[in-house]
């Protein structure tokens, strides 16, 4: 469940560093269809509440219980459903401590009509995962249950409003399922312990000085959870489970009356209640002047420092609070972009930095200025990042600057408009749980779209210079810093940093000057190619043309998005074909080349000149292939094609970016190596390749091989041939359109004519017995497990498919052993993938993490799961969970860009027909019972396979 220390991080520390709108904005669908709304903005508009969005049907039943509900129509055949209730750890008593957060898991393992765990394996069988679709969250201020279920057949939705009654007064508590849930949660507070988790614990205390928050997180106290009566925790739910504190969101493809109507049918009998306790709404208090918190950890991965200046929430109601969050997005947005040109720099004081304002809690919002630095300049990032809010206090920022910001943040608001009819009904459900629980506003994407229009360019320049006195104010500031604790190098201290402070405010500074260009991004094109053969494979309305330097294309248009297009173009090779002398640099060139930039552009010139614009590539270059991905809007689908032919034909060489990649690379390995995660992830790595010097880690030792002419040569002879090359476009294209385009820019592209480029196989072989291996990392007491199996594979689409099946079910039968009978895991993740290239071969992956103490048992408690399953055919039950989990999942896979790019892509690379994929649902339906028992004693074969097993260092 997506709970406790996670959630608390989403909500607190990871506020968005441009902190544009959460465009979970969204769109209305007023009853006699869309139309834009005129807004004729009075100069007294600021008081203007804004209006809800008709599309939703708001209501509160005579109990309390608040409802919303709205129709929408992707995807198709699916519900989304929450139940929220406005209580989480701050309603805690002493004696409480983590149990709004058992009282969450709970609500999974029974209630008066759902014995155990019915509710899951229920829900599981309509095809909806536990996880992605059947989930919940515990924040220090609610506690939010979240359901998918499909509309196709009524009683499945009703179902789902019948679970969602039960969670809201009906979880039973029975004795033995507390006791056994209390070891799961005691594993999701284990796997939260590391070196975030105890800096988070130094330095909250600090943000959050004299409040609940400081104490009240969400995970708990480890005492507490593993010892209060069910009575405690029947208490909480009685005291905060109330309907005054509910409410019930729907939003899906169904009829909004009938959805109400079911709403009332389940929700309005729950009794109300009167005179239970008070719901109490903690502040955070104010101080004067700067705090510091500087905190160190020897398995720290990245040394950060932030500064919070700290302020009440601001309401979103009016037009004068929408006009306010647009001038911070902006002010954002360009101080965020000045640091990203310094961090081109090699030099520059820190590797990233950026700039934002929003929530830290429910009633406390932030200034944030926060940078990345290598841990022997704190003082020189933290000195940089007030610098520039300094800058900004004397000359404000340029008329340049604020109109990029403007284009790039209308061009969201266009996007988002264009996407109205198309938007997941998953994207709606942010926006009305906050409006319960915060009474933010919901105006709708077409009232947003058509006020953004007529505010952003009103926003004036001195508007938004005067924000920067809320980055720079010495009062409800806090500064942190995170870092590596280390014998031989101590961090600042808070007089230090003071001194950085004033040292500052007293330095002579200059205007910021912007990049200005006004260079194409294309000066001289070649003459175009030619398109000179064209079929359709209609069964699946995929578009083929041969391009006159022999490169294909496979055009899809779809009408699942209206502003994307994404894009995939491969070639066989890959780093297989390079030098092992050579093989350092070129799989490292892709990043150089990103970071380098195109043609004549540096990456920051190359944004300023795409500032509103809505187009992405990125080159790769893998074992077996090298190409480039990426998506744009329609509109922009030229922009897309020449950055292709850029990448392809003008990587820019450009020695300063490289020694600035080579300083973010040579640090993120030296942090590396403190992890313990990636000490483990690094052995299990070395063990699976069988110890080959191509699959070593990237740690300083590599990095010490890649040379940037290296990379380059690399780079340039694996994107020297594009006369194999398949590229793959889904989405809103028109292929009339597309045409003259592909013609300019790929039918131009570089062709030996010397037919398939082969890639090689460069000798990697797997272990031909059992590697049972322990390895020792970190301070604290946690083990992560790891079960490779491997072996040759017989590639086919039914036996890939009958692969993938064994990992679904391994996932669901360990699940219920290792997390529920043994109460041993939060976790485990399980997973089967057939490889054809350059071998047909297999591999399962299964992972989980727990005590140090029962990491063997249960590793061996694996094994004999996988006995079971050898020796005997499973039931009907998990079979048709796993059946039906892949047809749900497909039918909503049909109606994705993205599914339809990765498989017209492996059409290609398997050399199969694109309508491949509608073979799909008979697949489903050839695995029985008996293939599956088949399947387990074929793959999981106990002779030869990978154990690893991560212990705290000694």
């Amino acid at each position: 469940m997506n709970v406790s220390t996670r959630t608390s991080r989403r909500r607190s520390l990871a506020i968005l560093f441009l902190c544009v709108l959460s465009v979970v904005t969204v769109f209305a669908i007023p009853a006699a269809g869309i139309r834009e709304p005129r807004i004729n903005i009075a100069p007294d508009y600021g008081a203007v509440l804004l209006p809800q969005d008709p599309a939703v049907r708001v209501g509160r039943l005579a109990n309390g219980v608040t409802f919303y509900v709205r129709e929408n129509r992707e995807p198709v055949n699916r519900a989304f459903l929450r139940l929220v209730v406005n209580a989480g750890s701050l309603q805690e008593d002493e004696d409480q401590l983590g149990l709004a957060h058992f009282v969450e898991h709970m609500a999974f393992r029974g209630t008066t009509d759902f014995d155990g765990n019915e509710i899951v394996e229920y829900l599981e069988s309509l095809g909806m995962r536990f996880g992605p679709d059947v989930n919940a969250y515990t924040s220090f201020d609610e506690t939010v249950y979240m359901l998918q279920v499909p509309t196709d057949r009524p009683e499945l939705v009703e179902r789902g409003f019948h679970v969602l009654e039960q969670w809201a007064h009906q979880v039973t508590f029975a004795e033995d399922a507390v006791d056994r849930e209390r070891g799961v949660i005691f594993e999701e507070w284990r796997v939260g312990r590391g070196a975030q988790a105890r800096m988070r614990d130094q330095q909250f205390p600090v943000l959050f000085a004299g409040s609940r928050y400081a104490e009240r997180l969400p995970i708990g106290d480890m005492d507490v959870v593993m010892n209060a009566p069910p009575e405690t925790l029947r208490r909480f739910f009685r005291d905060w489970y109330r309907p005054e504190f509910m409410a019930v969101i729907a939003v899906g493809d169904f009829d909004g009356a009938e959805i109400e109507g079911l709403i009332r049918r389940f929700f309005a009998p729950i009794p109300a209640r009167t005179g239970g306790r008070e719901r109490r709404f903690y502040d955070i208090p104010d101080h004067s002047g700067t705090r510091f918190t500087i905190a160190s950890d020897p398995e720290a991965g990245r040394t950060t420092v932030t500064v919070y200046v700290k302020e009440p929430a601001r309401p979103l109601n009016s037009v004068g609070d929408y006009r306010g969050l647009l001038a911070h997005s902006l002010f954002g947005s360009m101080l965020s972009t000045r640091f990203q040109e310094m961090a081109e720099d090699p030099d520059a004081p820190f590797l990233s930095a950026g700039a934002g304002f929003g929530n830290l809690v429910r009633p406390t919002a932030a200034h944030f200025l926060s940078a990345t630095v290598d841990e022997d300049s704190i003082l020189d990032g933290f000195a940089a990042l007030l610098r520039e809010v300094e800058r900004v206090q004397r000359f404000g920022f340029t008329d340049v600057e604020l109109e990029r910001a403007r284009a790039r943040l209308l061009r969201s608001y266009e996007s988002a408009f264009e996407e109205r009819d198309r938007t997941n009904s998953n994207s709606f459900m942010g926006e009305y749980t906050r409006h319960f629980l915060r009474e933010e506003a919901f105006p709708g994407i077409a009232f947003e779209f058509e006020l953004a229009r007529q505010l952003i360019p009103d926003i004036s320049i001195d508007e938004i210079n005067a924000l920067a006195a809320g980055y720079a104010a010495d009062h409800n500031r806090v500064v942190a810093v995170s870092t590596v604790e280390r014998a031989a190098h101590a961090p600042p201290d808070e007089a230090s940093m003071r001194a950085v402070m004033a040292a500052v405010a007293a330095e002579d500074l200059a205007p910021y000057e912007p990049d200005v260009s006004d260079i194409p991004l294309i000066s001289e094109l070649p003459p175009p190619g030619r398109v000179v053969e064209e079929r359709l494979h209609d069964d699946v309305d995929v578009i083929e043309w041969r391009l006159s330097n022999g490169a294909r294309v496979l055009i899809k248009t779809t009408d699942f998005r209206a502003d994307e297009i994404l894009f995939d173009g491969f070639s066989f090779g890959g780093h297989s074909t390079v030098s092992d002398e050579d093989h350092p640099s070129a799989l490292m060139a892709p990043s150089i080349v990103q970071e380098s930039g195109v043609g004549s552009f540096s990456p920051s010139q190359l944004a300023a000149l795409l500032a509103g614009q809505r187009v992405s590539v990125s080159p790769y270059i893998r074992e077996l292939t090298q190409g480039f991905s990426g998506s744009a809007s329609p509109r922009d689908l030229e922009t897309l094609l020449q950055l292709v032919f850029l990448y392809a034909r003008e990587p820019r060489r450009d020695e300063a970016a490289f020694r600035t990649f080579m300083r973010r690379s040579e640090t993120n390995a030296a942090n590396r190596e403190r992890q313990p995660d990636a000490v483990f992830s690094d052995r299990l790595r070395e063990l699976y390749f069988g110890g080959h010097p191509r699959f070593r880690p990237v740690d300083r030792s590599f990095l010490q091989q890649v040379e940037l002419d290296r990379a380059l040569a690399a780079y340039q002879r694996l994107f020297s041939d594009f006369g194999d090359a398949t590229f793959v476009f889904v989405g809103n294209v028109d292929p009339d359109q597309l045409r003259p385009l592909v013609e300019q820019y790929l039918a131009t592209l570089p062709s030996r004519g010397g037919g398939h480029a082969a890639f090689a196989d460069i000798g990697v072989r797997r272990p031909a017995q059992t590697v049972r291996e322990q390895v020792r990392a970190g301070i604290e007491q946690q083990s992560s497990v790891a079960l490779l199996f491997h072996g040759e594979h017989p590639w086919s689409r039914f036996d890939n498919h009958l692969l993938r099946s064994l990992g679904e079910l391994l996932r669901l039968r360990l699940r219920e052993v290792l997390r529920e009978d043994e109460g041993g895991t939060y976790g485990v993740g399980a997973a089967a993938s057939p490889i054809r290239f350059p071998r047909s071969e297999y591999i399962i992956e299964i992972f989980f993490g727990t005590d140090p103490q029962r990491a063997e048992e249960l590793a061996g408690r694996v094994l004999e799961v996988i006995g079971e399953l050898q020796s005997e055919p499973v039931g009907d039950g998990i079979l048709t969970r796993v059946q039906t989990t892949q047809r749900r999942s497909f039918e909503t896979n049909l109606r994705s860009n993205s599914f339809w790019v990765t498989n017209l892509r492996e059409s290609a690379i398997h050399d199969m027909a694109p309508g491949f994929v509608l073979d799909y649902p008979e697949l489903v339906d050839r695995v029985t019972a008996e293939a599956l028992q088949d399947a387990a004693r074929r793959y999981l074969n106990k002779d030869r396979f990978i154990e690893l097993i991560l212990l705290p260092a000694e």
